[in-house]
């Protein structure tokens, strides 16, 4: 087992005893089953500006960042008007790049009702990064990843068009872009994973991690989270909103098998109580992880799994330079 192997195990378990003490997951009130466990675990305080929402002149890494507040963009994909709001944390400095990390909603939801079900907002200001949450489209709106219900919608091309519209006027670290969702939503940033995996450094599905069809590019590793109880999109597979889901730990070994590729034997191990974690070695890059949470239903994750995620997100990263050399005359934060 390599080095980085290692102490990609390692963080994992660590991290893991804080969510096992910490773990909160917020339920939607139509699909909760299971138990809900008391956060222990405070987080930042949220910026003062939180609820302003104003709109952000192109800055990119040459201009003055304003900080702490929320923007609502729009921008033009595939001849459609689309939208996506994006939170700079006050931590941020003018010529510093930052990691993003892109948080795709639910079914019938939108990217500010994702933002208050999840804990991402908080880290983003406690952990200086960029944060992302796409709006979908369709009655009702979701994405174009599994269910379809957006039938004749390039999601995957709009989350490109989003990417070349955060490059252009933020200063972003091209190396450390991420992607998560919620049930929908995570089934999109499967997609993500697996058609612009060039693009993003590691992806972390939540209750809705499948493997496409498609041609995958440039595969991103994958940390998948999923409850044991999920009425909604079942984990051991079944009907999810009338559409056919082979479980989660399927679709993980599809994933490690004709995706990521990897050589090595399936492991699984208990990380506490309750908390079971899946992997595949030999994947290279594409690690290819799955944390199930005995127990619990559908429902987004908050504080401390949030965490979890992000301290998966830490340890990947593009190498550098990547496609988007353009936009690299100032040194990025973190670099070796």
């Amino acid at each position: 087992m390599t080095r980085r192997r290692h102490r990609f195990r390692a963080a994992i378990v660590a991290v893991g005893l804080l969510l096992l003490a910490a773990v909160t997951f917020v339920p939607l009130a139509a699909a909760q089953s299971g138990p809900r466990l008391t956060p222990r675990l405070r987080v930042a305080q949220l910026s003062a500006d939180q609820g302003r929402i104003t709109t952000l002149p192109g800055l990119g890494c040459a201009g003055h960042a304003l900080t702490g507040i929320d923007a609502v963009r729009s921008l033009a994909s595939a001849g459609r008007s689309r939208s996506y709001r994006v939170y700079l944390p006050t931590t941020s400095k003018p010529g510093i790049r930052l990691p993003v990390v892109i948080d795709f909603h639910a079914l019938a939801s939108n990217g500010q009702l994702q933002e208050s079900l999840t804990g991402f907002r908080a880290l983003a200001e406690s952990e200086g990064f960029i944060l992302v949450h796409p709006d979908g489209v369709g009655t009702p709106s979701g994405w174009n990843a599994l269910l379809n219900t957006t039938s004749g919608i390039d999601d995957v091309q709009f989350t490109s068009d989003l990417l070349d519209d955060l490059l252009r006027d933020y200063c972003v670290d091209a190396r450390r872009i991420y992607a998560t969702g919620f049930s929908n939503g995570a089934m999109l940033a499967s997609r993500i994973g697996c058609q612009l995996g060039s693009r993003v450094a590691a992806i972390a599905p939540v209750a809705g991690f499948y493997t496409p069809d498609d041609n995958c590019v440039g595969v991103a590793p994958v940390l998948a989270i999923h409850g044991t109880n999920d009425d909604v999109v079942p984990f051991a597979g079944g009907l999810t909103v009338g559409v056919p889901y082979p479980g989660v730990e399927e679709s993980l070994k599809q994933w490690a098998g004709t995706v990521a590729h990897c050589s090595g034997a399936e492991s699984s191990y208990y990380i506490g109580p309750g908390l079971r974690l899946e992997s595949y070695e030999g994947c290279g890059r594409e690690l290819s992880s799955l944390l199930i949470v005995e127990g619990l239903g559908h429902a987004p994750p908050t504080g401390a799994v949030a965490e979890y995620i992000w301290s998966f997100f830490k340890q990947q990263q593009l190498p550098w330079p990547t496609s988007y050399a353009a936009n690299a005359p100032v040194t990025p934060s973190g670099l070796p």
